[in-house]
C-alpha cells in the first residue's frame, strides 16, 4: 500500500522523484518534536503568504510607518526609490499614494505625482478605500493646477465614496485636512 502511494504522488505533485517521497514518508514515521511542528508551521506560513496578496516592498512599508511622525523622512525614502524595480501595478499605485501623502504633508507641490496618481486611479476600483484617497489627492492636484471645476468634481466623488466606509478613520482625516 505504501509503495502505491509513493508511486502515485509524483504524478499528482508535478513529477517529483519517488525517492523524495520515500524520504518524506520515512521522516513522517518518526515521532514529531516541537521543533518539527514549528518548522512545518513556518513553512506553511511562508507558503500561504506567497499564495496570498503580494508582499509589499520593504521601503514602502518603512515610508508608510514614518508618514505620520516624520513625513520628511518618508518623502526622502520614497524619492530615492527606483520604481522600475516594482513587481506589479499594485506597488506603483501604493507608491503613488504614499508619495502624494508625503509631499502633501511636507507642503510640497503634487505636480510631480500627476502621472502616478493617474495610475493609482486606474488601479483602484470603485470599492476600494484607497480610491477615495487617490481621488482626494487628484482633487488637490487639480486645485493646485488651477483646474477648480475638475477639482470640485473629484472631491465630490471622493465625498460620495467615503460614505461607504464609515469606520475608515484615516479617510475621514484626509477629508478634514
Amino acid at each position: 500500500m505504501m509503495n502505491a502511494v509513493v508511486e502515485c504522488l509524483p504524478l499528482m505533485l508535478g513529477g517529483l522523484p519517488p525517492a523524495f517521497f520515500q524520504v518524506s514518508l520515512a521522516i513522517m514515521q518518526k515521532p514529531l518534536t516541537l521543533q518539527m511542528v514549528m518548522d512545518a508551521f513556518v513553512l506553511l506560513c511562508l507558503f500561504f503568504q506567497g499564495c496570498g496578496r503580494p508582499v509589499i516592498h520593504p521601503s514602502l512599508m518603512l515610508a508608510d510607518s514614518l508618514m505620520d511622525t516624520a513625513p520628511d523622512s518618508a518623502l526622502r525614502i520614497l524619492q530615492r526609490m527606483d520604481t522600475v524595480n516594482f513587481q506589479d501595478r499594485s506597488e506603483v499605485a501604493h507608491y503613488a499614494l504614499l508619495l502624494s501623502k508625503a509631499r502633501n504633508k511636507c507642503l510640497q507641490s503634487l505636480a510631480p505625482c500627476d502621472s502616478l496618481l493617474e495610475i493609482a486611479l486606474d488601479y483602484y476600483d470603485d470599492v476600494s478605500p484607497a480610491r477615495v484617497t487617490a481621488l482626494l489627492y487628484c482633487g488637490r492636484l487639480e486645485q493646485e493646477l488651477g483646474n477648480d471645476e475638475q477639482a470640485v468634481q473629484l472631491l465630490q466623488e471622493a465625498l460620495e465614496m467615503v460614505k461607504r466606509y464609515p469606520d475608515e478613520i484615516e479617510l475621514h482625516r484626509h477629508i478634514l485636512n
